[in-house]
């Protein structure tokens, strides 16, 4: 709802001139280069897991395991008891099955820089997906979302 509204007198409604740059002085030796890359995220999921939550609700469950669908625009949550890899492969099957039952079958996962090696593993063998990690200090470009909107309907 009205969370989502864009605020009223923010902007002017007056188009401003529109300015020409100055090409002439673009002459000479470079000084910064741009350099861009184009990423392909279809049949692509995100996940991440929370840090812990500071109580435990009463079934146990301290973190939640988040997947973001980049095809669908959807956004699946499944509640963790611990962050062990047993545990972690419970969840991940559960919101696999989710989207296996929507016809949906991801062919790529990137998955956060803290995950095991045998979760990395376990997605590579069961569900026969390429496994990319985020750097370390870099937030996905999904999370800010995924944040808002669990956010939105949890707290």
């Amino acid at each position: 709802g009205h969370l989502n509204q864009t605020r009223k007198n923010v902007r002017s409604t007056k188009p401003k001139p529109f300015k020409t740059a100055n090409t002439s002085q673009l002459e000479g030796k470079k000084v910064q280069d741009i350099h861009t890359q184009v990423y392909e995220v279809r049949e692509t999921v995100f996940t991440d897991q929370t840090g812990q939550f500071p109580t435990q609700s009463r079934s146990g469950n301290k973190y939640i395991m988040v997947m973001v669908d980049i095809d669908s625009s959807g956004i699946l949550v499944e509640p963790l008891k611990s962050r062990k890899d047993a545990e972690l492969h419970r969840a991940y099957t559960s919101l696999m099955t989710r989207l296996n039952r929507a016809g949906i079958f991801p062919k790529k996962h990137v998955l956060d820089n803290e995950i095991s090696q045998a979760m990395k593993d376990y997605v590579r063998d069961k569900y026969k997906m390429t496994v990319e990690l985020v750097p370390p200090g870099v937030t996905g470009e999904m999370q800010p979302k995924w944040q808002y909107e669990i956010s939105r309907h949890i707290f």
